[in-house]
Parts: structure tokens; sequence; C-alpha cells
């Protein structure tokens, strides 16, 4: 089973998605650690629970901060500015690894554990990671499609 986070944006009306991102948990949690839980902007977005919206979502005040980690959460014109504070703030961390991918797994593994894995074991863990390259470019096509938000669209977020 994979866990991502999924953000859509929509358009409201008739339902359509234009445009699709799949982030990995793995990414959050490296987000997370770099910076701190506290200061991950993914958790103080102004977001809307589309379960108390009261009028149509594109229209809807925020009536949240954050994203439902497993649930379903709405970013509509009204919660544009902090979704790309998000984004942007998301690129500096990843543009800061110095490497090209991130073995999420291994990551975890403590240096005297780590040698005494098998080559079969260091190949398994090895299999998970995320790529820098496309963690970037998801990100800036997310950003890129933002100011549709402003036209009767959606971003629909949906936790892992």
């Amino acid at each position: 089973m994979t866990m991502t986070h999924d953000f859509y944006v929509v358009n409201e009306e008739t339902a359509e998605a234009l445009f699709h991102m799949s982030i990995h948990d793995a990414v959050i949690d490296y987000i997370d650690e770099q910076i701190g839980v506290s200061h991950n902007l993914f958790y103080s977005v102004p977001t809307i629970n589309p379960c108390y919206a009261k009028l149509s979502i594109a229209n809807a005040l925020p009536n949240q901060i954050g994203f439902s980690y497993t649930g379903l959460t709405i970013v509509n014109a009204h919660c544009v500015d902090g979704m790309e504070r998000m984004i942007q703030q998301w690129l500096e961390v990843i543009n800061a690894l110095r490497h090209t991918r991130y073995y999420y797994h291994l990551a975890s593994v403590p240096q005297d554990e780590l040698h005494q894995l098998t080559s079969k074991e260091l190949e398994v863990l090895k299999e998970c990671y995320f790529d820098k390259a496309v963690i970037c470019q998801q990100l800036t096509a997310c950003l890129e499609h933002l100011p549709m938000l402003k036209e009767h669209y959606i971003l629909r977020h949906e936790g892992i």
C-alpha cells in the first residue's frame, strides 16, 4: 500500500480534474525532519473541511488550519497565498537536498545496524526513495496551476 497525499486541481462545476500531483508521505516526513513539524506550512495553511462548508466550496472561507493528514481537505481562492508559501517552502527544503535521491527507509537505520545488513536487505531498503528532480517538477507544476483557483477551481487534497 502506497502512502501518498494526492492533490488535484478540479473544476468545481464539472468535477473535471485538470492537474494531479501525488506526494509520497515520506516527502512530508523529510520536510518535517529538516525544518520541524511546527515550521512545516502543511500544518498551518488556511484550508476548508468540505463537511462544514456552507456555500459552494469555491466561495467558502477557510474553516480550518492545515491539511487533514488522512482525510479530504480543500484549498480555494481564499487559501492560495498560504498554499503558494507552502509549496515554495517545500521547494527550498527539497532543493537543499545534496543527493538526487533520498532513501527514506535507509535514513532511519542507525549506522551500526546499517553495516550488519545483507546486500539483499540493503537492496530492498534502497527500493524506497523519492527523486529530488521529480518532486521539484511536481511542486513547480502545482504552483503554476494555483492561479486557476481564482476561477471556479479548487484544489482537493486526499490524505493517506
